[in-house]
């Protein structure tokens, strides 16, 4: 599973970072969970764990690829 950051914006009136992401898990071959996904978002910014909320997580039709965004 390999995720990679496609945008972040800073949120100043709710004072957060607001990131849209993409996972490729071809390897894998399921959808990861929303905490399996979590986890690696919280590695890649450099946060807590509990800092990281994904509001949306969609797979790709026919694709091993799942987009997303979270807080």
């Amino acid at each position: 599973m390999k995720v990679s950051i496609t945008s972040k914006q800073q949120n100043n009136l709710m004072k957060r970072k607001e990131v849209s992401f993409s996972v490729d898990h071809s390897e894998n071959g399921g959808t990861p969970t929303r905490a399996q996904v979590s986890n690696q978002l919280a590695s890649l910014l450099k946060v807590k764990r509990e800092l990281v909320y994904i509001t949306n997580m969609q797979t790709k039709t026919g694709t091993m690829t799942t987009v997303g965004d979270c807080l």
